[in-house]
């Protein structure tokens, strides 16, 4: 009686099926099969199962990954068998954190005009943060600065000047991430150039409440707060006020 053994076939041999029993037999090479879990195109990780490689793209998926569009199933024959990973441990692995999306402020976070003039503003404000005088409201090289700027350290922790209502928080062209306060009877507060924002439009703030984090978004060249005082659309020197 003839002796048989089993074997795998690798699936991309190009020869016809009768070269390929020949040719399997007399080698007795054998082949495993496995299913490798790519991203764009590239091999990251391997298991041993389609169920299993199907639960990864899902996974990765209900997550929102990044690359969840790029994420691939290879189904593999080879002569060496890879090391598996589980599940779980492939998601974690594979799995890439989308880029936040950028919520843009509406028109009324802009001021009006700038006065020098000092007006009663009927609260008392504190330092939205400690740090360095960069620039002071008024005149200045190329335009006319509405505000004053702190400099401090990304990611600095900035403190509501008085308590009120967040009326803007988004990406507001020069200003970049900024949240304006509004304190009732026309007074705003606005802060602009922030890193991260940490309230939403239309949340109550307590005086000294973080509010957001010192960056250096919109047109700026390095990191600071610009800090605003406004009556009724128009910007005041903040230095009347505070600092």
């Amino acid at each position: 009686m003839p002796e048989y053994r089993l074997c795998l076939l690798k699936k991309d041999i190009t020869s016809n099926d009768e070269e390929i029993y020949a040719k399997t037999t007399e080698n007795g090479t054998a082949y495993y099969k496995y299913y490798a879990i790519t991203d764009d195109k590239s091999e990251k990780a391997y298991v041993a199962t389609f169920k299993e490689a199907e639960q990864v793209i899902e996974g990765l998926k209900e997550k929102d990954s990044d690359n969840k569009e790029k994420v691939g199933i290879v189904e593999k024959y080879e002569t060496d068998l890879k090391e598996f990973t589980d599940v779980e441990k492939c998601i974690a692995n594979l799995y890439v954190e989308p880029p936040p999306q950028i919520v843009y402020a509406s028109t009324s976070g802009y001021a009006s005009g700038n006065s020098n003039a000092k007006v009663d503003i009927g609260i008392n404000l504190i330092k939205p943060i400690s740090g360095v005088i960069t620039s002071r409201f008024g005149p200045r090289a190329r335009n006319n600065h509405g505000g004053l700027d702190i400099g401090a350290d990304a990611g600095t922790p900035i403190k509501a000047a008085a308590s009120g209502t967040v009326v803007t928080s988004g990406w507001l062209d020069d200003y970049g991430y900024i949240v304006v306060l509004s304190h009732g009877n026309g007074v705003q507060t606005a802060y602009a150039h922030c890193s991260q924002l940490l309230v939403s439009t239309g949340e109550q703030v307590s005086q000294g409440e973080v509010i957001a984090k010192v960056g250096s978004t919109g047109r700026s060249t390095g990191n600071h707060l610009h800090f605003e005082v406004r009556v009724d659309g128009i910007r005041y020197d903040p230095q009347n006020y505070v600092y």
